[in-house]
């Protein structure tokens, strides 16, 4: 079982390098996701969506930091460790990611936030009140180091190497004085050996041959063999001792008394035997020391027989380098000039692509950029407004009549009981209201017919009437009366008429219709602020649904990018699968902190940008 689970945590790292290095920020669901466009990530959406989930919260180069941590703790559940280290080295990894995206948040980098990290962008916006942004750097930075050091004995090598090349460097020159007094000692012993030597190859003048120990001679063996003590030996027998009799009691009496005493004869026993193996281990190096003479002065010979026959063989072929050296010198002009030709060339060619205008490399830009864009709108699918609902009213074309004609006799038959004699001239009906076109007679103050607007409304039966006085450019008066039964006003009504089809509107603004029934389109850009405000249940949160609606059916996700920052949690959950959200809908208010710096900071820099 725990093999089996050493091998899931090495797939799953296989999977998560695999997924994080084909991850495209413009695939994903909920960075930049993508819902009608094709996705090139190996595992799908399902690889898109996991690698925005850990590039919104670690960032795109701490995920890399945790996909390394599967891989390690994989290892040491094969290798067999306890399952309160391989915890612990799990929390580590986490550490060591939120540090990485802290210290690469604390570097104020113009980097995008799924480079960055939310969790580190909240972290340094927290502390860079309180502490310096050096400190934020290098604390995080320590623990960055620290937490990976911890896992990864590689990484701890790395870390402590200034240390091991301090202690190397003393061992180094402790040994090579202890190698030095050694020598230094053992030059006596060395005459010897080659006194040796000589006598040994005056009486045999055969080669000198690699010899045993078995065939050291009685001479050489004096210089190496001490004879031990008897009673240091352990083959010795107690029943010997035991069978004297008389003589182990004047042994033991005649003992001393410091050595009746066991600590102080088995110290003396100790030192005894230190000494004679002390000796043996001289007698093995001075063994080796002439064993190594004697090879060493083989290799002299057969050094010197490569030396002559080397001599021999380059002096028989200097005769012939006179002939090669000018076959050599010939080819080595030839591909000279051939270079100094070839460089000509490319400084021609290079000076002829630098003499081009400033205005055709533009142009050349320009397009290059229309190319791209093409290339990317071609995959873009708009949705259609035939997927929203139709409206639908609940009144007939003759209730609308009887509602007009009605209303028309209500307000003449007004201004005749106050002797002003008014026909209404006509209409225009809107989704709420209706305003009815009065010419007033010559001679009759507006004022006359403005102070009747409260006995109108009470014989209308409706308080919400307002009178218009002039109507635009026209010399006749409105008056603008809330319909009885009103027409809803839906959003493929307006994504369907000509107004918003053949707007030219950089960001189409829906306004909804007016008075007169007309689709009203506005440009976004040419707004520098925009206030949606209004009372509880007054239509808000309908009309930025609108709003976005509007943009999203027009513009591409390459066009309009979208921070959504919905505190309640209801409004704009629903947008979370559009591909036109440069992060997933905010409902932190920590993350919206967050993210509103980063725009103010992008605001500053397209500022700097554009001066």
């Amino acid at each position: 079982m725990r093999i089996l689970i050493g091998y899931i945590f090495l797939i799953i790292f296989l999977i998560l390098l695999i997924i994080l290095i084909t991850f495209v920020p413009e695939e994903s669901i909920l960075l930049i996701s993508k819902v009608n466009l094709p996705i090139h990530n190996i595992f799908g959406s399902f690889g898109a969506n996991l690698a925005s989930i850990l590039s919104i919260i670690y960032g795109y180069y701490g995920s890399f930091i945790l996909c390394f941590g599967f891989f390690v703790l994989g290892v040491n559940i094969l290798s067999g460790y306890k399952i309160g280290r391989i915890l612990i080295k799990t929390l580590l990894f986490f550490i060591a990611s939120i540090s990485l995206s802290t210290v690469i948040a604390s570097l104020e980098y113009n980097l995008e936030s799924y480079n960055i990290g939310l969790a580190g962008i909240a972290i340094y916006n927290t502390l860079k009140e309180l502490v310096p942004r050096y400190l934020v750097t290098l604390f995080f930075s320590t623990i960055f180091l620290l937490s990976l050091s911890s896992t990864v004995k590689f990484l701890r090598k790395i870390l402590l190497l200034p240390f091991y090349s301090l202690k190397l460097a003393y061992n180094y020159f402790y040994n090579s004085i202890s190698k030095n007094n050694k020598e230094h000692g053992l030059i006596n012993n060395n005459e010897i050996f080659i006194e040796n030597n000589k006598k040994l190859k005056d009486k045999n003048s055969e080669n000198l041959e690699y010899r045993n120990e078995d065939n050291l001679t009685h001479e050489e063996n004096s210089l190496f063999n001490t004879e031990k003590p008897d009673f240091l030996n352990s083959n010795v027998n107690s029943n010997e001792i035991k069978n004297e009799g008389s003589s182990e009691n004047i042994f033991i009496n005649n003992e001393p008394e410091w050595l009746r005493k066991l600590e102080f004869k088995n110290s003396i026993l100790n030192e005894l035997h230190k000494k004679f193996e002390s000796e043996e281990d001289n007698k093995i190096q001075n063994k080796q020391v002439l064993e190594e003479n004697l090879i060493n002065n083989e290799k002299v010979g057969n050094n010197i027989k490569n030396n002559i026959k080397y001599n021999i063989e380059e002096n028989t072929g200097n005769l012939n380098l006179d002939k090669n050296e000018k076959k050599y010198d010939e080819d080595n002009n030839k591909l000279e000039e051939e270079n100094e030709e070839r460089s000509l060339e490319e400084e021609k060619y290079s000076d002829i692509i630098l003499e081009k205008s400033g205005e055709e490399l533009e142009k050349d830009k320009d397009i290059n950029n229309i190319a791209q864009e093409n290339e990317e709108k071609i995959d873009y699918i708009f949705p259609k407004p035939e997927i929203l609902e139709q409206g639908y009213d609940n009144y007939s074309i003759n209730d609308e009549v009887q509602e007009i004609e009605k209303t028309i006799k209500i307000i003449e038959t007004s201004f005749e009981s106050f002797k002003i004699p008014i026909k209404v001239s006509g209409y225009s009906r809107g989704p709420s209201i209706t305003r009815y076109e009065i010419v007033p007679p010559t001679g009759l103050k507006i004022k006359n017919i403005v102070n009747l607007t409260d006995d109108l409304a009470l014989n209308l039966g409706n308080k919400n009437i307002r009178i218009v006085a002039p109507i635009g450019n026209r010399s006749i008066i409105g008056i603008e009366v809330p319909n009885k039964f009103r027409k809803s006003v839906v959003l493929r009504d307006i994504l369907e008429s000509n107004e918003y089809k053949n707007s030219k509107a950089i960001l189409p603004l829906i306004l909804g219709k007016d008075i007169a029934g007309n689709t009203l389109i506005e440009d976004l850009t040419e707004m520098p602020h925009l206030l949606i405000a209004g009372t509880t249940g007054s239509g808000k949160s309908v009309y930025v649904n609108a709003l976005i609606g509007g943009i999203v059916f027009k513009k591409t996700h390459y066009e309009v990018k979208f921070i959504f920052i919905d505190p309640k949690m209801v409004e704009l959950e629903l947008y979370n699968n559009i591909p036109h959200l440069l992060t997933p809908v905010i409902t932190n208010p920590e993350e919206a902190i967050a993210v509103l710096d980063w725009a103010s900071n992008e605001m500053d820099r397209r500022y700097k940008i554009l001066s």
